[in-house]
């Protein structure tokens, strides 16, 4: 075994005893010398002699020599002999005895007996011990670890099994321990059964050195090398989504010489900001002449439509199209619907909730909030409220009570937090119809001076919008004139219009830029902005859309001048400004012409446009009525 080797010089000094002190002497008979006249005589051959020897001590896989001394009387030769047991190896050469020490586990005595022999008979014999020590060699513990190489992400924690070892001691008696070389990125620590629990911080490298030491102060080491990589961004879900009464299949129900309002309700994990597409529209049975229109509201998640009353010779009309949600990180999610367009004497009543902000009412947190809701229907009258029924939600932290005569219901909250929600269905009757209103609450936060700055910018970011869109109204006064002058049918002036109200902006700006305005009411409800950080990145996302919306009209433009070619010099070709200007800050009033010389000038502090753009001042005026009326919304 491997020992700390201890070097063990042993002087032994043999001296000669007369007699063989503790040994045997063996007589011989008579030797006859065979001479004389008449008669012999025998002579007497004496035993040899061998001193005695010391009991010595060997280390174990050591060898020495020890001198033998031992007399002969008649000067006979002399031979020895030698004899031991395991672990020593003993031989005689001359007048020296060789010991050899094996292996062994621990120390042991073992005898010699060395043998002199005169070879005529005469014998004798010396015992001695040789004490074979155990040498104890120490060696370095060791320590093998599970892994040597370990990435993680922030906040991500490993275990590492270490697995320690040391000849010579218990492990439990080893000392282990663990340095870090960067502890702002990772930290590390020695478990109850010796294994590393690593626990990563922030991005980085960093190595954790394991030592590992016994009671002789002997030592080793062991090295994880860790990286800890950025924190991966998780993939933004797609939202899911549903019609409030859609019937199976796909399939919604609406009917003729109305206007009938679908609550789009919007299923999704880690988004709460969305805006709905239509397209695809196209006829099954029918023509698409009989709709009037149809508006997506993106702020209360509903899509309108309003038919014309159908020929006699008709009574249902089907339509196709498709529907798509948008989160805002472009994640769309698209659905075919059927529309069925019937001729009923009793539509279904249409519920409107005049407090909701997207898919929720916002109610006051641990107070009283009063929701008023209208009612859409051919006949108002014979549409009776029954009850309210549970859908979700904690009953114990919310208590609705409902007033059907006031078209009413009261919310009291009770230990809520800002953002708990809650469910629960409007029922009614209408004749033979029976349905169900949806209704999902939550909890807002207070208004406060965050919100009142969010809500200004909004205002603001309002008005600039409309400018954003400044050549669609310009194309809508074109169209009119047009009209008026018998250049183009009313068809075609309206097809005008949809070919001018289309985002044609970078990265469709506008659209994501609309988003964010509209969320804006979302986002107070629930105490976003209370967060500098999210209200400043808020901003300085919204900020950079509006850079990215102005660009809204770059490629339809041209339209205009179309429609002014046309007009056979009655209606001004017109350029494209990429920016839209402030021109007023107090009241903050965007424009891409006011303020451009190509376009007036300024008299008396007050912008005048040129004889042939005159017409813009009734845009201007249009636009500021269009914000200001949102606003008011």
């Amino acid at each position: 075994m491997k020992k700390l080797i201890a070097t063990l010089s042993a002087v032994l000094l043999i001296t000669a005893c007369g007699g063989g002190g503790g040994g045997n002497s063996n007589p011989v008979p008579p030797v006859n010398s065979g001479g004389g006249n008449g008669g012999g005589g025998s002579t007497t051959n004496n035993a040899p002699v061998l001193s005695s020897f010391a009991n010595i001590e060997i280390d174990e896989n050591t060898s020495t020599t020890i001198a033998i001394a031992a007399s002969d009387e008649d000067g006979d030769a002399l031979n020895y002999s030698v004899t031991a047991a395991n672990p020593i190896t003993a031989s005689a050469s001359g007048n020296n005895l060789n010991i050899a020490a094996g292996e062994v586990e621990s120390d042991i005595n073992v005898t010699v007996t060395v043998t002199a022999d005169d070879g005529k008979g005469g014998t004798d014999s010396q015992q001695f011990t040789v004490i074979v020590k155990n040498v104890i060699i120490n060696t370095p513990p060791s320590v093998v670890l599970s892994s040597e190489q370990l990435e993680l992400v922030p906040q991500q924690q490993e275990i590492i099994t270490a697995t320690l070892f040391d000849a010579e001691s218990d492990v439990t008696d080893l000392f282990a321990g663990v340095s870090v070389s960067d502890t702002s990125v990772i930290t590390a620590g020695i478990m109850g059964d010796g294994s590393v629990e690593v626990t990563a911080l922030s991005e980085g490298a960093a190595t954790i050195t394991y030592l590992v030491r016994d009671e002789g102060g002997l030592s080793s080491t062991a090295e994880i090398n860790v990286t800890v990589l950025p924190v991966p961004d998780e993939p933004n879900e797609a939202p899911d989504f549903t019609i409030a009464n859609e019937l199976e299949g796909n399939v919604l129900q609406t009917y003729h010489d109305k206007t009938t309002v679908f609550n789009v309700l919007i299923t999704d994990p880690d988004s709460t900001a969305h805006y709905i597409t239509l397209s695809n529209f196209d006829s099954i049975i029918g023509t698409i002449d009989y709709l009037n229109y149809y508006e997506i509201n993106d702020v209360n998640k509903t899509i309108t439509f309003d038919f014309a009353p159908m020929a006699r010779n008709i009574d249902e009309m089907r339509f196709v199209m498709e529907l798509g949600v948008v989160d805002d990180s472009e994640n769309k999610t698209t659905k075919v619907y059927e529309l069925i367009v019937e001729k009923t004497d009793n539509a279904v009543p249409i519920f409107t909730l005049n407090e909701k902000e997207g898919a929720f009412i916002v109610v006051e947190q641990n107070g009283t909030t009063e929701v008023t809701y209208t009612i859409e229907d051919d006949d108002v009258s014979k549409v009776e409220v029954t009850g309210i029924q549970y859908w979700y939600g904690d009953e114990e932290k919310f208590d609705v009570q409902l007033n059907a005569d006031t078209n009413s219901f009261t919310v009291t909250t009770e230990n809520v937090e800002v953002q708990d929600t809650y469910g629960f269905v409007i029922q009614y009757v209408d004749v033979s119809l029976v349905g169900n209103v949806n209704v999902e609450l939550m909890v807002g936060a207070t208004f406060g001076e965050d919100e009142q700055d969010m809500l200004e910018l909004q205002h603001r970011m309002i008005k600039a919008r409309e400018s954003i869109k400044e050549y669609l109204h310009i194309g809508v006064f074109y169209a009119q004139v047009l009209e008026n002058i018998g250049a183009i049918t009313q068809q075609q002036a309206i097809d005008f219009i949809e070919r001018l109200d289309v985002d044609d902006s970078s990265n469709l700006g506008y659209s994501r830029f609309n988003l964010y305005i509209n969320n804006i009411d979302y986002n107070i409800s629930i105490g976003e902005f209370k967060d500098e950080g999210f209200k400043g990145s808020y901003i300085t996302v919204l900020n950079n859309l509006f850079e990215e919306a102005m660009s809204m009209g770059q490629e339809r433009f041209a339209i205009l001048n179309e429609m002014a070619d046309m007009s056979l010099g009655v209606l001004p070709e017109i350029t494209f400004e990429q920016s839209v200007n402030e021109y007023d800050e107090v009241n903050n009033y965007y424009s891409r012409f006011v303020g451009n010389e190509r376009y007036g000038e300024y008299i008396n502090d007050e912008w005048v446009f040129n004889a042939e753009f005159a017409f813009m001042h009734a845009v201007q005026e249009r636009m500021i009525e269009n914000a200001q009326r949102y606003i008011d919304e």
